[in-house]
Formats: C-alpha cells, sequence, structure tokens
C-alpha cells in the first residue's frame, strides 16, 4: 500500500528588492528624493531578508545612500569604506552624543553634503556595532532631539521612544531642517507600514519582533 505525501505547502513569492509579497511589492510607489546629506546605513546581516526592515526601505527612497552589511561571514564587513566619506557622524543614542542640531557638533548646509552614519540592527546588535566595531566606535555620535513615540508597528522597541530606522532618519532631517524631505520619509513609511500590515493580514498596531 503506497505512501500518502503531503503536498509541499506552497508560499507566495517575494520581490527580492523589497522582500515583501510581490502582490504587495513597493518597488515604484515609494517617493524618491535626493538625501541633502549622504546616508550611510551599516545594516546588521540578519537584517536583510526581513520584511520588516526599514532600512531597506531607506536605502529604497534615498539617491545618496550606501548600505553596507555588517556580519556576513563569507563577506568582512569593509570598514575602510567609512574613510571616504567626510566628516561623518553616528546617529545612535550613545552616552557620549551630542544633540543633533543645525549646528552640533558640525554645521550642516545643503551646499556641502555631510554623512550620517545609520545603524540598521535590533537595538542589542547595534549596541554592540556602536561599541565594537574600531571604525564606528571612533566617531562622533549624534543623538535626536526628544519627540512622539514610534510609529513603526511591526517590531518591538526597548522604549517608546525607540525608533525604526526610516524614522530616525526622517526625524535627523527635521531636525537638521530639512522639512520637506522629512515629510517624504513619513510619507514613503506611511505607504510601507500600510503594505506591510496588510500583506500579514493585520489591521492593528501588534508588536511583532524586536529591533531599531
Amino acid at each position: 500500500m503506497g505512501h500518502h505525501h503531503k503536498p509541499k505547502q506552497s508560499y507566495p513569492s517575494r520581490c527580492h528588492e523589497c522582500w515583501l509579497h510581490t502582490d504587495y511589492c513597493l518597488c515604484g510607489i515609494l517617493p524618491r528624493l535626493w538625501s541633502p546629506l549622504k546616508i550611510v546605513i551599516i545594516r546588521h546581516v540578519s537584517e536583510r531578508y526581513r520584511s520588516s526592515n526599514t532600512g531597506r526601505v531607506l536605502g529604497a527612497m534615498l539617491e545618496n545612500c550606501v548600505l553596507l552589511d555588517l556580519g556576513d561571514k563569507h563577506s568582512p564587513f569593509p570598514a575602510d569604506r567609512l574613510l571616504e566619506f567626510p566628516e561623518s557622524q553616528v546617529l545612535y543614542p550613545s552616552p557620549k552624543a551630542s544633540r543633533l542640531t543645525p549646528q552640533t557638533p558640525v554645521p550642516f548646509s545643503r551646499d556641502t553634503c555631510r554623512t550620517l552614519i545609520v545603524l540598521d540592527a535590533t537595538w542589542r546588535q547595534a549596541r554592540r556595532i556602536s561599541r565594537r566595531v574600531p571604525s564606528v566606535a571612533s566617531l562622533p555620535f549624534v543623538t535626536l532631539p526628544s519627540g512622539p513615540p514610534s510609529s513603526w508597528p511591526l517590531r518591538s522597541s526597548p522604549t517608546p521612544d525607540s525608533l525604526c530606522t526610516l524614522e530616525a532618519v526622517g526625524r535627523a532631517f527635521d531636525a537638521l531642517g530639512f522639512h520637506q524631505e522629512s515629510l517624504l520619509i513619513d510619507q514613503g513609511m506611511r505607504t510601507a507600514r500600510e503594505r506591510l500590515l496588510r500583506m500579514r493580514g493585520l489591521s492593528n498596531h501588534s508588536s511583532l519582533e524586536s529591533c531599531p
């Protein structure tokens, strides 16, 4: 008597750019903008295939953006690349961080493209990166002014004011006076949030994972 095998479960195909199911693909509907400063995203490799990762969304929106993966055992982190970017500062709430304003710690303007480095990882991973990766730890750190709690419902955070990567960069733009760019980042985040909630069959703000 023959064995009965259960049919293999089929999964929806995913877009290999935004990593959402193809029915909910973000590619082509996100706003595109030229960033007033160079944004360097240091993404922990564990975030590479998470649909709730917002560093990927940010990279898809900004034309003046570099994405570097950290933690891939087959591809060492290119620490020397950080030397290419002038007057870099790390956006992370380290105890040694200065409050981000248009004047501190170096002036930002639309005429000179400075560099903001963003750590795209869980909060625990980001803390380790900020302390243990020499090319990052040696740089000046900046933190955001106080603001409303996170509105990204798809990752849990240690505190209400712990923001996802996309929110953090949008708030940084706003703090530096780049208000139009901040509004476009917020628009992109709302689009991504709506698509991802629909893809997961959610209509409320349930916290699903742990991340900045």
